[in-house]
Order: C-alpha cells, then structure tokens, then sequence
C-alpha cells in the first residue's frame, strides 16, 4: 500500500469515527437537565419545501421539530436535556396540565441527522471494502475528503455550531 492510500484510509476511519461519536453522544451519554423559559419562538422558511422552526432560550437558538413547535408558547417553561459531554440539546420536556411531553430535538434524534449518519457510515464503509477496485486515483482522493467534510459538517451541527 502506497502512502497516499494509507493517508486515506486514515481519513475514512477518522470519518467514521466522527459518524460513530455522534451516535454514542446522543444514546449512551447521560444527560443533564435543566429548566428554561423560552424567550421567542420563529418559524422561517428554509430552501423551496423545507421550513425551520426555532426556539430562543437563554440568547441561543434551537432548532425543533414542527411538532414541539406548535404547542409552546413564549414564556412557557421548558426542560432540557442536553449531553454531559457535548451539551448539544437531546429532548424537550413540556408540562400541559398534569402530564409531561417529551419530544426529541437532537440533531440525530429529531433532524436531519437521523438520515445523512447512517449515510455517510455507509459510505465509510463502502470506501473501506472497495477502496483497492477504484483504479481512478483523484475520484477515490475526492470520495474519501467527500466523506471526511460531511462527517465534519455533521459534528458542527450537532454541536449546534449552525455552519449549515
């Protein structure tokens, strides 16, 4: 194996290991919790079809699901869990009369995360097993840093960076 091709492999691993991160962020660290009120709520619209619903707490913005959207209201009290370790927002807890609602609003859990992961796993491990039957050098160079880039734009929005 040549230099450049271990260089890749390295990057391909590192890809997936970001991809793995993410899950294990969102299912196996434990949570804190906390209570908040919500300062403002705003729903924008987002590319041709999609619409993005948001809620303001504390000065940062969340992005939620439609759902958990149209039943809060600002000023209304709220709790969140978010990782110990990264503190990227996984549920929102909302009390209506005596029952608590439990909505997930993670990246992973809720978004569109739960769909472009697993992808971009996939597609590590596709470039792992095929990576010596692709002859042409520069499209195996592009697939691998394809890969490492969207891993990369992943984590960001986990961590609720909103680069995208």
């Amino acid at each position: 194996m040549d230099q450049s091709a271990r260089k890749h492999y390295i990057v391909i691993l590192i890809s997936l290991a970001i991809c793995i991160f993410l899950y294990i962020d969102s299912y196996f660290i434990p949570t804190k919790q906390s209570s908040e009120k919500i300062q403002d709520l705003a729903a924008y619209r987002s590319g041709r079809n999609g619409r993005v619903y948001t809620m303001n707490i504390r000065g940062k913005v969340y992005d939620i699901p439609s759902s958990l959207f149209k039943i809060l209201n600002i000023d209304e009290q709220v709790y969140l869990e978010e990782s110990a370790l990264t503190g990227s927002l996984q549920r929102v807890g909302v009390v209506k009369e005596t029952e608590i609602w439990i909505y997930n609003a993670g990246y992973l859990r809720a978004r569109f995360g739960r769909l472009v992961v697993p992808g971009i796993i996939l597609g590590c491990f596709a470039m792992l097993v095929f990576f010596k039957i692709i002859d042409n050098i520069k499209g195996r160079a592009n697939l691998t840093y394809a890969l490492f880039i969207c891993s990369l734009l992943m984590l960001f929005s986990h961590l609720d960076l909103n680069f995208i």
